[in-house]
């Protein structure tokens, strides 16, 4: 089995079990890294295959945001989802713009703003499993939030 054929089982391992806001990062790295080598092919010379390339990762940065915008809850908060679906609907504008112009700066733009945010949600999934984590082993009342 090849390298590249053990990663897509992992990865496929990864979402099979994944809690929805492991998926988000997942989604999230998918995207960026999308961004990332579409960036790279609008870099590149003029070569065959380079605009194909552009347009299938930038379809497919897109193709990701799409898939945030739809696991958004406005039921659960609707503040957040609302700023979210802003974010959201900004770096599809600017991926868009991008793809308009075979442009690479409008890709690091976005990606750089999407990695702070995948950032984010990876902090609060890990502060999750860190206090799931102190839960079980019995602590769980050093993170007890009281709110008055």
């Amino acid at each position: 089995m090849s390298g590249n054929e053990t990663g897509k089982r992992y990865l496929e391992a990864d979402v099979l079990t994944a809690s929805p806001l492991r998926l988000v990062v997942i989604v999230c790295d998918f995207g960026i890294d999308c961004l990332n080598k579409a960036a790279g092919a609008a870099e590149s010379p003029d070569g065959e295959g380079k605009l194909e390339e552009f347009t299938r990762l930038t379809g497919k940065a897109r193709d990701a945001l799409l898939e945030l915008m739809g696991a958004l809850a406005p039921e659960r908060s609707p503040q957040m989802a609302g700023n979210l679906l802003a974010l959201y609907g900004y770096f599809f504008r600017r991926i868009t713009e991008a793809r308009a112009k075979v442009e690479a700066a409008p890709l690091k733009e976005v990606a750089k703003l999407w990695s702070s945010l995948r950032d984010a949600w990876a902090d609060v999934l890990k502060s999750g499993e860190e206090g799931k984590a102190h839960a079980e082993a019995g602590e769980a009342g050093r993170f007890v939030s009281v709110t008055g």
